[in-house]
């Protein structure tokens, strides 16, 4: 916050003072199936450690119907790749 203050480019501009924020369930419910809501919150964890890797989220159960057997296959080593 100290850098966003002492940049020039800024200087006058304030974020908005949140007192309750929602929740991506709350926001999303309804709107997203429960699979889809899953991937986001695993992709958009503030902390690193608790974000979905790459392959994790490849894997994740959104992307089941979609998935190509033969590149799955690939990405599971089972076939090494050309």
């Amino acid at each position: 916050m100290e850098s966003f203050n002492k940049n020039p480019r800024f200087i006058g501009m304030s974020f908005p003072e949140i007192k309750k924020p929602d929740t991506l369930e709350k926001r999303y419910t309804g709107k997203l199936s429960n699979n889809a809501l899953s991937l986001m919150i695993g992709l958009l964890q503030m902390d690193p450690a608790e974000r979905l890797t790459g392959e994790q989220a490849l894997r994740h159960k959104y992307f089941d119907g979609i998935r190509d057997p033969e590149t799955e296959a690939e990405i599971s080593g089972l076939i090494p790749p050309v």
